[in-house]
C-alpha cells in the first residue's frame, strides 16, 4: 500500500529536489505541497499519512504547529543543522523523525517506510549523542528509579526503540515474536507513566536512562551500582565467566 505523503517546504528549488525523488518511488504518493502557514489546513483536508516537513517553513520552535500536525499524521521534520541538538523538543511534540540536513536520499526514504510500517521513532545517532548533555541527562537518582522499575528486556526494548527500530526490527534483533515486542512496549509505557513511544524515549533521554543504557550497551564502561540490574555481573566478571574463568582469575 503506498504511502500518501504532504511535502511542507518554503524553498522552491529544495522542494522540487525532495519531490522528484518522493516520485520515483513506487510505494510514495505525494498529495500535494504546503508552506509553513498552510500546512495545517492542507494536512486536515489531504488527510496524508506522512507529513515532511523541511525548516524554515516550521522549525522546533513552531511547537505548537508540531503538535497540531503529529495530531493528524506522523511527522518527519529536517530542522536546520544548528538546531538538530534540540530534536528532543520535536519529539515531545509527537515528532515522529528528526534527520539531520545531511540526510542521504536513501536514508531519508528508509525512514519514511519504517515510520510509515509501524510506531518506530527516528532519531539521527550523532543527534543522539548530542541528547546526553542535555540538563539533567545525567541525573543517576531519577535514571536509577526508573530504570528499576523496567525488566532487563523491558530495558532493552527502550533502546531499540530510542534508536528507531520498529516492532519487526526488534523481534528480529532479540529474536521474539512482534507480539511479545508489544507486550513489552506495553508493559514499559504503563511502567513508565507515559501514554506513547515518543513520551517514553523523551523522558528516557531527560531523565538519563538512554546514557546509561547506551554505555552499557557498548561496554565502554560498567554501569554504575545504580545502574545494573538485579544479579548483573560487572565487564570483568561477565568475560570471565564467558572464558571460563572464576571473577579473580579475570582480573
Amino acid at each position: 500500500m503506498n504511502m500518501r505523503v504532504l511535502l511542507c517546504c518554503d524553498e522552491s528549488i529544495m522542494s522540487a529536489g525532495i519531490r522528484a525523488l518522493l516520485n520515483e518511488q513506487p510505494d510514495v504518493q505525494v498529495v500535494g505541497h504546503s508552506s509553513g502557514r498552510d500546512c495545517a489546513r492542507i494536512t486536515a483536508r489531504s488527510r496524508p499519512d506522512i507529513v515532511l516537513v523541511i525548516s524554515p517553513a516550521l522549525s522546533i520552535e513552531h511547537r505548537r504547529e508540531l503538535a497540531q500536525l503529529a495530531a493528524m499524521a506522523k511527522v518527519v521534520l529536517i530542522p536546520k543543522a544548528e538546531n538538530t541538538h534540540r530534536s528532543l523538543e520535536a519529539v515531545r511534540q509527537g515528532v515522529s523523525a528528526v534527520l539531520a540536513p545531511d540526510t542521504s536520499a536513501d536514508e531519508l526514504i528508509h525512514t519514511l517506510r519504517t515510520i510509515s510500517s509501524g510506531e518506530a521513532m527516528v532519531i539521527p545517532k550523532a543527534t543522539r549523542r548530542a541528547l546526553f548533555s542535555l540538563p539533567g541527562s545525567r541525573d543517576s537518582d531519577t535514571a536509577s528509579r526508573l530504570l528499576g522499575t523496567l525488566t532487563p528486556r523491558e530495558a532493552e526494548v527502550l533502546l531499540l526503540l530510542a534508536r528507531g527500530s520498529s516492532n519487526t526490527e526488534i523481534a528480529g534483533k532479540l529474536s521474539v515474536s512482534e507480539a511479545t515486542v508489544r507486550s513489552h512496549v506495553h508493559h514499559l509505557l504503563r511502567k513508565l507513566n507515559v501514554e506513547s513511544r515518543t513520551q517514553a524515549v523523551a523522558l528516557a533521554y531527560e531523565s538519563g536512562i538512554m546514557a546509561a543504557m547506551e554505555e552499557r550497551a557498548e561496554g565502554k564502561s560498567d554501569p554504575p551500582a545504580e545502574f545494573r540490574f538485579p544479579g548483573e555481573k560487572r565487564a570483568g566478571e561477565r568475560k570471565g565467566r564467558r572464558q571460563g574463568k572464576s571473577p579473580g582469575q579475570a582480573r
